[in-house]
């Protein structure tokens, strides 16, 4: 499924592979993590969705501060709670586990 979308989501960033320190991401790049992950959080596997934030939030696993890179494979789908619990931490700071975006991909 990573492999299909990998060719939109480089076209989707001005620099592939580059860290980004500040700014939004590309919405083309935010709407590939959410029709990848399926609207559902990488962290809990809950419905990303809340009433202020309708299709969940785009994470860093690896913070851009830890040298993340805004590449498809470091951006998961986090719904507020576990987004604000990860922080700028990675996933194993925080005493998260991450589900592998097969196991959020309901049938």
């Amino acid at each position: 499924m990573i492999a299909e979308l990998l060719p939109d989501a480089i076209s989707a960033l001005t620099t592939p592979g580059k860290s980004r320190m500040s700014g939004a991401l590309p919405d083309r790049l935010r709407g590939l993590v959410r029709k990848r992950d399926r609207g559902t959080c990488r962290y809990c596997g809950r419905s990303a969705r809340t009433s202020f934030r309708e299709y969940g939030e785009v994470d860093h696993i690896t913070p851009c501060l830890y040298g993340g890179t805004d590449d498809l494979e470091n951006l998961a789908l986090a719904c507020h709670v576990c987004n604000i619990r990860k922080g700028g931490r990675t996933p194993e700071e925080a005493g998260m586990s991450l589900l592998p975006a097969s196991e959020v991909i309901h049938g």
